[in-house]
């Protein structure tokens, strides 16, 4: 069986988090009433006007609230964390405490199955990275503000969306490395 088929679990998170993305660009285009043949930067940049939009009115229009920005986030770290535990067999009761951290560093380290991109710095990603996936699950918004120099309001105003932009990015970045049949890195070239 291939890679692609022993994981069917990984392509309905896949499936999830495309309609989840595609959701929220759909409501971004239509609240700010934009053309559809946007670019998907400019796409993600009406999300990002709609976060702020919902942070600064005192009661949110039924119409701007449909946005399902914690569920894009959450399914991302999920894809992501999936997709480098099924890489790396790293997978059941043995490998429970093992976390995003610890399969980013052996998924890029010494023996790498998958590379940044080129102008990421590994360590620096890997701490990012970590940061605001225990920022989501554990629910902990205040930690993650105080660590960015600014506050709750602010950090979901200016930079969460560009965060998951960003995850959402190198998810996909990960998965081009990878031959959906074998389940091993493609030959560079």
């Amino acid at each position: 069986m291939a890679f692609k088929e022993e994981h069917r679990e990984y392509q309905e998170l896949v499936r999830e988090l495309i309609l989840i993305r595609r959701h929220n660009l759909m409501k971004a285009i239509e609240v700010i009433g934009a053309d559809e043949q946007l670019t998907a930067k400019e796409k993600r940049s009406l999300v990002q006007q709609q976060v702020t939009l919902i942070l600064e009115l005192p009661h949110i229009p039924a119409h701007v609230g449909r946005l399902l920005l914690f569920a894009e986030g959450a399914l991302v770290i999920i894809a992501l964390e999936r997709f480098l535990r099924m890489i790396l067999k790293r997978t059941g009761e043995e490998n429970k405490n093992v976390t995003l951290p610890n399969l980013l560093e052996q998924a890029t380290g010494s023996k790498p199955s998958l590379r940044f991109p080129t102008d990421t710095n590994r360590n620096k990603a890997i701490t990012d990275l970590t940061l605001v996936r225990n920022t989501l699950l554990h629910g902990n918004y205040e930690q993650l503000a105080r660590t960015k120099g600014c506050d709750v309001r602010e950090y979901f105003k200016t930079q969460y969306t560009p965060a998951v932009e960003s995850l959402y990015r190198l998810l996909d970045h990960f998965v081009k490395q990878i031959d959906a049949k074998t389940g091993l890195p493609r030959k560079a070239g």
